[in-house]
């Protein structure tokens, strides 16, 4: 079954090297390059229903929709629960206060910080 990668990241050259790694260590993935939160969650929603698994590499600090917004938004829409979606937090923050935060909220698997290692990716896709 074809996996989803939805890479929300206001970053576009982050976004293109992320894709150029997923689709190196995987070319059967689908990659979604999403320039904010916003636009992340209008191309995750249609998915939803879907049975394929859905990951989403989410950044913290963007314009529009920040994934702190974005994660409020999942809980709120119930989203968090779906049991073929796996989110990472994928920031440059070195702030330790990101990392409790993120902590609180259920649906993220792992915090990564930038750059991500192709050993963090392939951990990321098993």
């Amino acid at each position: 079954m074809t996996s989803h990668i939805f890479i929300i990241d206001d970053d576009p050259i982050l976004r293109l090297l992320t894709r150029i790694m997923i689709q190196g260590i995987n070319d059967k993935v689908i990659c979604h390059e999403c320039k904010n939160g916003k636009v992340g969650m209008e191309a995750l929603e249609p998915m939803l229903s879907s049975s394929y698994p859905l990951i989403v590499l989410l950044d913290i600090n963007m314009p529009v929709l920040n994934g702190w917004e974005f994660l409020d938004q999942l809980e709120k829409k119930e989203m968090n629960k779906l049991k073929n979606l796996k989110l990472y937090i994928i920031t440059s923050s070195i702030d330790e206060n990101d990392k409790l935060k993120a902590g609180q909220y259920p649906v993220v698997e792992k915090f990564y910080s930038k750059p991500l290692s192709i050993q963090d990716m392939k951990e990321i896709l098993n």
